[in-house]
């Protein structure tokens, strides 16, 4: 079993030990909170839809500046 399968598999002890009692989200780690967003998402088409847009959305943002810095951004007077 490789570690992604471990994660996943407390991931799940995790959600079903606490189905029936909801604490507060300060009160869950980081690990989490992403978790529980991640399981939210995959039963949304439009969510995930809305998700890989963004993602989308923040590397093309990420490559212009990469550009910018490599081409661009590094002349001065």
């Amino acid at each position: 079993m490789s570690q992604g399968d471990q994660s996943l598999g407390e991931n799940q002890r995790i959600h079903s030990a606490s189905a029936g009692y909801s604490p507060g989200l300060s009160y869950l780690s980081d690990r989490d909170r992403v978790c529980r967003l991640a399981a939210q998402i995959l039963q949304d088409p439009l969510a995930q839809s809305r998700l890989c847009d963004r993602i989308y959305e923040l590397m093309q943002n990420d490559l212009q500046n990469q550009r910018e810095r490599n081409y661009g951004g590094g002349t001065s007077g």
